[in-house]
């Protein structure tokens, strides 16, 4: 496992924290994660085979808000150190296109940034013989008042693995109370299932939340890069 090292990260983590009290629903936050990798597998549907598949990992009753974390985990082709460092850039898009920030348009800071306080993103691509590990610890980061953000490259047990985690934790207490809440599982899963009902049912993409897959809405419903009638 390497040492430490750091990349630049724009803008301030202070204004992040501002960014991340901004009123978006724990849905939305994950839909944004959801969006980025679903965009990913559009471009570039590189899964080895596999079916496009995201991951939700959301806390239970049982979680104490000291451990409890929220991880979205896909199969995608992974990331390089550049392309991480660009994904976690507030406002960055490799593609040019308005949705590529993700269907919800708060990008992936602001969406990272209004769960927790702490997010670790490992991705790495197939053939490389690490991961890459980037952690945006935004109180740790704002502590020392600089831009920067540690990263490592931790080995893989294949070379042939690839994809990218996205963990975070540090839960905000309202954001860690609402995904407690009994009926909370429910409404997450009924709003991604009827945003994504095309991308899952026509496209064969696969999306579970712990560990459950998510069985799609009417298709109808979801129009989540659903073709126009023009068939544009």
């Amino acid at each position: 496992m390497s040492e430490d090292q750091y990349i630049n990260v724009m803008p301030h983590p202070r204004i992040l924290g501002v960014l991340g009290d901004i009123e978006f629903a724990a849905w939305q936050c994950l839909g944004e994660l959801t969006d980025n990798a679903f965009d990913v597998f559009q471009s570039s549907p590189e899964t080895g085979g596999e079916k496009p598949t995201v991951s939700i990992s959301l806390p239970t009753a049982q979680d104490s808000r000291s451990t409890a974390e929220v991880v979205v985990q896909d199969n995608g082709r992974g990331m390089s150190l550049d392309e991480v460092r660009k994904a976690i850039s507030a406002g960055w898009s490799g593609n040019g296109r308005h949705g590529a920030l993700g269907l919800f348009g708060m990008g992936f800071n602001i969406a990272t940034a209004r769960l927790g306080r702490k997010t670790v993103v490992r991705t790495g691509r197939s053939g490389d013989s690490y991961w890459t590990e980037v952690t945006l610890d935004l109180p740790q980061i704002e502590a020392s008042a600089a831009y920067q953000a540690p990263y490592r490259q931790v080995p893989k047990a294949n070379p042939s693995e690839h994809g990218t985690v996205i963990t975070i934790s540090g839960l905000k207490g309202e954001q860690f109370e609402a995904l407690r809440r009994p009926n909370a599982l429910k409404v997450i899963r009924e709003k991604l299932g009827d945003v994504y009902s095309y991308l899952l049912t026509e496209r064969g993409f696969r999306l579970t939340i712990n560990g459950k897959k998510l069985p799609p809405e009417s298709p109808v419903s979801g129009m989540r890069n659903a073709p126009s009638a023009d068939g544009a």
